[in-house]
């Protein structure tokens, strides 16, 4: 063998390190020869937006429509939004025996004009517009929003899973402060 024939492997090793070199600190673009096919592009994630009721939810108060407000836009955004009960809030899904299993949430009404508003909003028809908080969330949750309920929040209130109403789902404190640091714009409920 002559001894161009033994350095070929070599050079070719040796352009091939410089053709690294060369994308690496120059940013040029690879050979041709040596192009991989791209990767496809992972699928966008939706941001997460929040609400978070941490305190016990009043009638009338517009701090609690804001809210509720919040989560409408950013569903309306395409955001995923999910509806986080904590602290005293908890007790706003607590369903009442002696009142066919309805909560609190039920008996915050909506006058005729934020029902018509909410139906709008939510590209409902008239008929089908919430009538009280309750039914607005079951409406935003029937929107893509995901509502879930501080299991140990619901234990210091001296409630079990069961008196909660399902439309929530009960989760660790663990889990709602992973949800919580996922998200990207939060909409606190607290007086």
């Amino acid at each position: 063998m002559s001894p161009r024939a033994s350095l070929r492997p070599w050079v070719a090793a040796l352009a091939g390190i410089a053709a690294l070199l060369a994308v690496i600190l120059c940013g040029l673009p690879p050979s041709p020869v040596s192009a991989q096919p791209a990767a496809p592009a992972p699928p966008a994630k939706r941001e997460r937006d929040a609400v978070h009721f941490t305190d016990a939810l009043r009638v009338n108060d517009p701090k609690l429509a804001e809210t509720f407000d919040g989560a409408a836009d950013s569903l309306q955004a395409g955001h995923e939004i999910v509806i986080l009960f904590d602290g005293r809030s908890v007790t706003a899904l607590r369903m009442n025996l002696r009142k066919a299993k309805k909560t609190p949430l039920e008996e915050i009404g909506l006058s005729r004009q934020e029902q018509t508003a909410w139906a709008e909003r939510l590209g409902l028809p008239a008929a089908q517009a919430p009538r009280n908080r309750f039914e607005l969330v079951q409406r935003l949750a029937g929107a893509g929003a995901k509502v879930f309920v501080n299991r140990n929040a619901v234990k210091l209130y001296g409630l079990g899973d069961e008196e909660i109403h399902p439309i929530a789902t009960p989760i660790s404190e663990r889990q709602m402060a992973k949800l919580l640091d996922e998200t990207g714009l939060c909409y606190t409920y607290r007086h």
